[in-house]
């Protein structure tokens, strides 16, 4: 699905200064509800690389995406009525992993070259 981003800026005169807010909005094609996001937040030990494997159903059709070789800090986000992942350590350093569906979420970490964290995600 398509996300449209669009900012806006607003000035108003007030007397001889002027008063500037800017705002951002954010309008979607097809609105799929909060329910349906899954936003994965990676965290921890700066620069500490991992690959990571999702794995995203939605309306019964599963797609697949791939991180070989990632770099904390690093934020996902995806539509989908489930998620089931495989994050793997490719150096020292602490991972932590921050998942967030539907009003819930859920944390995991790990420390240390070769740690693997498995995440499954479903329902609302």
């Amino acid at each position: 699905m398509m996300n449209v981003y669009r900012s806006a800026l607003l000035v108003i005169g007030l007397g001889s200064g002027l008063l500037s807010m800017s705002a951002h909005a954010e309008q979607k094609e097809n609105p799929v509800s909060d329910a349906n996001r899954i936003h994965i937040s990676i965290t921890g030990s700066p620069e500490t690389r991992y690959s990571a494997r999702w794995r995203v159903t939605q309306n019964g059709e599963i797609q697949e995406y791939q991180e070989d070789n990632g770099t904390v800090p690093a934020d996902y986000t995806y539509e989908g009525e489930a998620l089931e992942g495989t994050v793997s350590m490719l150096s020292e350093g602490r991972l932590e992993i921050d998942i967030a569906k539907g009003g819930n979420r859920s944390r995991s970490a790990t420390q240390g070259k070769g740690g693997t964290l498995q995440i499954n995600v479903s329902g609302n």
